[in-house]
């Protein structure tokens, strides 16, 4: 089920699931506890400030997001005053690479919120003098900045390996 609208109640009743989960989305606390049983699991995945900097760096773009920001800290603390026990947090750096031009601009064509005024047109300088440098050094590194949240709410059914 998706949430249509941020801050609009799901159609569920109160506890209904013992299982939430969330992948990049908005988080509303709120609403997580809401539709969550006693004992009920959240899980969410999602992107930190610091994803694809190197990318942004090559084609002399900003951070999308605030690169200093600590997101990770500010949702494990936003959901541990909601009442929820952390059972997981994992924060990782995972890199991946770019080994030709086309595959950088079909990712930023793709993955519009790493450059939100990409444009080949506006970067092409940029785009040309990073293809001169893929072809004479090899692939960019870049890494995907990504958080783990394994959350309770508190209640009967939380097994510790859940």
């Amino acid at each position: 089920m998706r949430l249509a609208q941020e801050g609009v109640q799901l159609p569920v009743a109160d506890g209904e699931f013992a299982l939430v989960l969330n992948r990049h989305g908005a988080v509303d606390g709120d609403e997580v506890w809401r539709a969550l049983s006693p004992g009920g699991i959240f899980l969410t995945q999602q992107c930190g400030t610091r994803n694809d900097l190197e990318l942004n760096a090559a084609l002399g773009a900003p951070p999308a997001r605030d690169a200093d920001s600590d997101v990770f800290a500010g949702t494990l603390a936003a959901l541990e005053k909601q009442g929820f026990s952390i059972l997981t947090a994992q924060e990782e750096f995972a890199p991946y690479a770019f080994h030709d031009i086309a595959a950088v601009v079909y990712h930023l064509t793709v993955v519009s919120w790493v450059i939100p005024d990409f444009d080949v047109g506006r970067y092409d300088a940029k785009l040309r003098e990073l293809d001169r440098r893929l072809r004479a050094e090899g692939p960019l590194v870049v890494h995907n900045h990504r958080y783990l949240i394994r959350a309770a709410k508190p209640g009967e059914g939380v097994h510790p390996g859940a």
